[in-house]
């Protein structure tokens, strides 16, 4: 029987030696192709979209803060002022140095006359969000509770006051129909063209002149680029930004005196006014009542109040001198007799008898 080499150890040994050194060989080509493959990947995120990895880098680590302009003030024909803004105080609490929640809501349940509950619902509402921004406790705090909390800083060290401008209508309701009043603009008006590059949370004007005159009134935004880190804590200001410029003011043709004149004349009496002046038809006072105070409107209130206001059987926001419709009445009798006399109908010395009906 011939010999079969196949069946010797050498031969063997020399196949398993060239298998195993295929193996070697693919093992080694997959590596190496899983090598480039990385070295690829890296070429192309650091070359080739490298720009606009860093830019959103940046986006993360640089934010733009908007600063808002101070609405422009209204005054009256004399340069007396109508609508102007004043400084409000609103107190804040940092919930990340709270170390006793029970006995800081009890404290500024006292201090600010809120029902604890209330101080508590407040808290919730920013379960949601990051731990360094504050919660709003109450906004237009007074001045007396603003100075209890401000000298006890070092026993309250979770509770800052804060400064915000808020528009202040001097005469309360005089002339409210007239001005108007601002408000949060809603998701509604962003869908305008009038109002294309407002945000949530600016204020608009919502009737009147403040509405008419909303892009005079309301100025330029400023803005400024702060420093954050990964969960939005600014950390520093750079010096990059521009400063916001005030709006407009805007001067009125009314009289404040005649204004509350007008107003004192009709008392808790409804109804409507104006004052013209008879050489150019300048209004010089408007009166329409019931009015409303929008000192009311330019802080936060309850879907309940504005509620009341608007299904109010007296319809306190309607107005009356230019919305409402009424029968002329016997001032109509003038431009009839008028009318007349042009026409040769009726001479100077007719006269004619109304009974305050017709049949």
């Amino acid at each position: 029987m011939p010999w079969d080499y196949r069946s010797s150890k050498d031969f063997k040994d020399f196949y398993e030696e060239r298998r195993l050194q295929r193996r070697i060989t693919i093992v080694f080509v997959l590596l190496a192709g899983l090598f480039l493959s990385y070295l690829f990947n890296l070429w192309y995120l650091q070359v080739v979209t490298g720009e606009d990895y860093r830019r959103m880098a940046d986006n993360n680590r640089l934010r733009q803060v908007v600063l808002n302009p101070l609405r422009g003030t209204i005054l009256d024909r004399h340069g007396r002022p109508i609508v102007r803004n004043r400084i409000s105080f609103n107190v804040l609490l940092d919930r990340e140095k709270v170390t006793d929640r029970d006995g800081i809501v009890r404290t500024l349940s006292r201090v600010l006359s809120l029902p604890e509950e209330t101080i508590r619902e407040r808290i919730a509402r920013y379960r949601n969000r990051p731990a360094f921004e504050p919660v709003i406790v109450k906004e237009d705090v007074d001045l007396s509770e603003a100075a209890y909390l401000e000298s006890r800083r070092l026993e309250l060290p979770e509770i800052s006051v804060a400064i915000e401008p808020k528009r202040s209508y001097e005469g309360g309701d005089l002339a409210a129909h007239a001005l108007g009043y601002v408000g949060e603009i809603s998701e509604a008006e962003l869908s305008r063209p009038r109002y294309a590059g407002y945000q949530m949370g600016d204020l608009v004007g919502k009737a009147g002149l403040e509405s008419y005159y909303d892009q005079d009134l309301t100025g330029v935004k400023g803005w400024k680029q702060v420093i954050v880190n990964s969960l939005g804590r600014e950390l520093r200001e750079l010096p990059a930004g521009r400063h916001p410029v005030s709006g407009n003011s805007l001067r009125l043709t009314l009289d404040l005196d005649l204004q509350r004149e007008l107003e004192a004349g009709y008392a808790d009496k409804n109804g409507s006014a104006v004052f013209l002046d008879p050489d150019t038809g300048e209004i010089l006072a408007l009166v329409s009542r019931p009015a409303y105070d929008p000192n009311v409107f330019a802080r936060r209130f309850s879907a309940s109040e504005w509620v009341s206001r608007v299904n109010s059987e007296a319809h306190p926001l309607q107005n009356r001198a230019i919305q409402s419709k009424f029968a002329p009445g016997s001032v109509f009798k003038i431009v009839l007799a008028i009318a007349a006399l042009e026409a040769g109908k009726a001479g100077p010395g007719r006269t004619d008898f109304c009974p305050g009906s017709a049949v």
